[in-house]
């Protein structure tokens, strides 16, 4: 860090073109910060950075790697942490152009593989894009060190460090229920299965948030109900199936039928 910190009061004030001479890898206490591309203009797309965190300073267990689907959970539940924490990251850099902007791919209710948070039996990698600081058209370094050196650290404590290893693991059985779900629908032939208790109306349409007030949970029709059996705990999980076919689904407005 202290090699970017200098290297960065060296280019104070210079052509915004200088911060060219940042491009590379430094370490941190905690992680590698790479700068992969450097943007030429503070009014360009914003530069690419990642972090590359080492596993045994996480709380994240090289075993989880080894499927799939546990590595996909655990990708996302720290996306989601960065996310937030990017969010809420208090940010007084001022500037010419996007100098200050910290900006994270944060997922939406989908669980799915991503390229912003990636885990390997190393590493986890986390990517996001900055706007390097300037005023006018001249290098804010001072800013810059801000911004790289407490801002981006304060993200990483703020998200991947508060996760312990109880977290991840209840991650960790959701993914085992949810892909002992999908293995028992793909076996019997049908295409999708509805918790009893889920909360299928959005805030909007545009929205994939739930509504938090005044919702009535879903509740199978009993001549559709199944139970099945999950890992990690006693009791089935009960819902609704739906057969391969076709299905007509009717009812008002904001009663869940898109998310149904």
């Amino acid at each position: 860090m202290d090699r970017l910190k200098k290297l960065l009061y060296k280019i104070d004030q210079k052509g915004y073109k200088s911060y060219k001479e940042i491009q590379g890898m430094y370490q941190f206490s905690h992680f590698f910060l790479h700068i992969d591309y450097v943007q030429g203009d503070p009014y360009a797309s914003p530069s690419k950075i990642r972090l590359r965190i080492p596993l045994n300073k996480t709380a994240m267990k090289e075993d989880w790697c080894k499927r799939s689907y546990h590595r996909i959970r655990c990708e996302d539940t720290i996306a989601r942490k960065v996310g937030y924490a990017v969010k809420k990251q208090n940010r007084n850099i001022r500037g010419s152009g996007k100098s200050g902007l910290i900006l994270f791919d944060e997922p939406s209710q989908k669980v799915i593989e991503r390229s912003a948070v990636m885990i390997d039996h190393k590493f986890v990698t986390i990517c996001l894009s900055v706007g390097l600081p300037a005023n006018g058209r001249r290098i804010a370094g001072q800013d810059a060190v801000k911004l790289l050196c407490t801002y981006i650290p304060t993200i990483i404590a703020n998200s991947l460090f508060t996760l312990n290893e109880t977290d991840l693991y209840n991650e960790i059985k959701l993914a085992d229920q949810q892909q002992t779900i999908r293995r028992y629908l793909k076996e019997h032939q049908f295409i999708a299965f509805i918790a009893n208790e889920a909360i299928l109306a959005r805030e909007s349409g545009v929205s994939d948030q739930s509504m938090n007030k005044d919702v009535v949970p879903f509740v199978s029709p009993s001549s559709l109900e199944i139970a099945i059996k999950v890992p990690h705990q006693v009791e089935p999980i009960k819902g609704m199936v739906i057969k391969k076919g076709i299905t007509l689904i009717v009812g008002g407005g904001y009663h869940g039928k898109s998310s149904f």
